[in-house]
């Protein structure tokens, strides 16, 4: 915001409701693996100790870098006018979205994907 209290930009985040996803159908696998703290700060005692680098990476709007694989359909939102001559609207999912289900698996497959063309393994 400006010192005049209008707006400097105009931010929107795009976010859907996964309550609607049927297993089976456009759901099919959840898990993705986590990091407990207790791991994570192992790893950093044990780079001290050894006189180690350690760094961190913070992954900006994480989820949309992600290719859906599946077909999903997300209706169009009642603020948003699109000039359709009177039809409905629907938006078909290109893009993984915050809010869907398996958007943290589907996020940690592409992940994947990039550090074995590294020539990383698991």
């Amino acid at each position: 915001m400006h010192a005049d209290g209008s707006l400097s930009k105009h931010k929107a985040r795009l976010c859907c409701c996964g309550g609607k996803q049927q297993w089976g159908v456009n759901l099919y696998k959840t898990y993705a693996p986590v990091v407990a703290w207790a791991s994570e700060r192992s790893l950093l005692i044990m780079s001290k100790l050894h006189n180690l680098n350690s760094r961190s990476i913070d992954f900006v709007l994480v989820y949309p870098q992600a290719e859906v694989k599946t077909t999903i359909y997300l209706a169009s939102l009642t603020r948003i006018e699109i000039n359709t001559d009177g039809e409905d609207v629907v938006f078909r999912l290109q893009k993984n979205l915050y809010g869907l289900k398996d958007a943290g698996r589907t996020w940690w497959e592409h992940l994947s994907l990039g550090i074995d063309k590294l020539g990383f393994r698991q």
